[in-house]
């Protein structure tokens, strides 16, 4: 009988050792095969963002630089900067600063700016003011006057047109072509004629004090300019 006990105990623990044995030594490895990923979803690398062409050209900018942007009519012929080199004819405006927020732009006759929010939400704005040229021309409106006059009602000075437009090229609300005869330090007073090529000349000018009052521009019609 005592025989017969150790043979049941013997099965006892050949039973034993076949299932828990085996479930320990497996589990180290299993729980180890959960944690790290066997048979999970591997993670992945954040995708880079893409690329934006138009926020790394607003990012390149510098103050100083020139641009050849400008006004064909009502509206601008880009919103992204076009450096081009500030001797150059196609020098059109010059960056006075590039910041975060358009709101610290200078304003004012010849100023301007352009700005960029890129998928980030991070802005930049690029203040920039007229290069001033003779021989370039703009759009104005004129009105005549009870007593024969005429009366300037408005400029665009960023417009960039032919001298010789006329009728539907010319953008509205304006009716008329200016073409810029003179650039020159803005006088620390007003004179009387400060456009004026010589004392006979009688030309109709009309002038601005632009760019921070740093500068006054004298303009005329084309065919008076020559």
């Amino acid at each position: 009988m005592f025989g017969g006990q150790l043979m049941m105990l013997g099965i006892v623990l050949a039973v034993f050792a076949l299932l828990v044995v085996p479930s320990l030594t497996g589990n180290s490895s299993g729980a180890a095969a959960s944690a790290g990923g066997a048979g999970a979803e591997p993670e992945r690398a954040s995708a880079a963002p893409a690329p934006d062409p138009t926020a790394e050209a607003f990012r390149a900018v510098r103050k100083g630089d020139c641009l050849s942007n400008h006004k064909a009519g009502a509206e601008w012929t880009s919103f992204v900067p076009r450096p081009v080199p500030c001797a150059s004819g196609n020098a059109f405006v010059r960056v006075t600063g590039v910041v975060a927020n358009a709101h610290n732009c200078p304003d004012g006759t010849g100023r301007a700016h352009f700005f960029y929010t890129d998928a980030g939400g991070r802005t930049t704005a690029v203040c920039f003011q007229r290069e001033f040229r003779p021989g370039q021309c703009f759009v104005a409106r004129l009105t005549d006057t009870p007593d024969g006059r005429v009366r300037m009602e408005e400029a665009d000075l960023t417009v960039r047109l032919d001298c010789a437009a006329t009728g539907t090229a010319i953008p509205e609300p304006h009716n008329t072509v200016l073409e810029i005869t003179g650039v020159m330090p803005a006088p620390e007073t007003e004179p009387a004629r400060p456009c004026a090529r010589s004392p006979q000349d009688g030309t109709t000018y009309w002038y601005w004090i632009t760019n921070g009052d740093t500068e006054l521009v004298c303009a005329t019609h084309p065919e008076a300019a020559g």
